[in-house]
């Protein structure tokens, strides 16, 4: 059996179930005391399997809420281009005549693809058009009010809002995986030192092996 090449459920489960099987078995505690795994150490063993228990459930939490995250993300980033891409059509219509206007808003160059440029270049179009008077008399056949500018640029914040949660929860996952890695790493060093000793402590007794779960997998 090749600990390391284990899926990691396999190495909690096995890890698991070899300490307590050595700690609730006298004869397999006998021997092992000699080599120097008596029940403190096996119980350390067992504290750090079930850090990486912890860790594990963590990682996965915090992966779960991150897809959450992009998702509130990609929902908002769609509401927000729908609207975006309605409002310019009709700003590059009516402002045709008024090049300087329009540059003003933004809108003589592409839509930005990258999600970071592209909340920067509808912040700048909205807040142009709220703040912008001599802007707004030139769309006044357009309900182009403070109320509904108001109400475009809250969908605008929504998106910001949820681009740092898609970053803030992706940094939480970053650091879950390293946490899990670390803690795996650790029970990988701890379960291969104790299979080693536990082979060389039982080579004539496969029984003994079997019990600790070695031989059967």
């Amino acid at each position: 059996m090749k600990f390391r090449k284990l899926r990691i459920a396999e190495k909690i489960t096995i890890s698991r179930e070899a300490i307590t099987n050595a700690l609730n078995d006298a004869e397999l505690m006998d021997s092992l005391i000699h080599y120097g795994y008596h029940p403190e150490k096996l119980r350390e063993g067992l504290v750090i399997q079930e850090q990486v228990m912890v860790h594990q459930n963590n990682r996965v939490a915090e992966f779960g809420q991150r897809m959450e995250a992009t998702q509130a993300v990609v929902e908002a980033y769609e509401r927000v281009y729908r609207m975006y891409l309605a409002d310019r059509q009709v700003v590059k219509g009516f402002l045709k005549p008024y090049p300087g206007l329009l540059e003003r808003l933004g809108v003589t160059s592409k839509i930005e693809r990258r999600r970071d440029a592209f909340l920067f270049q509808v912040q700048v179009f909205y807040k142009e058009l709220k703040g912008n008077e001599q802007i707004r008399n030139h769309l006044n056949l357009y309900q182009f009010t403070t109320e509904s500018l108001a109400t475009r640029l809250a969908e605008v914040h929504a998106l910001a809002t949820a681009m740092q949660e898609q970053q803030h929860q992706s940094g939480l996952a970053l650091v879950a995986t390293q946490r899990q890695r670390e803690a795996l790493a650790e029970l990988e060093d701890w379960v291969i030192r104790f299979f080693g000793v536990a082979r060389l402590a039982f080579r004539d007794d496969k029984k003994q092996l079997e019990k600790l779960g070695i031989l059967r997998r």
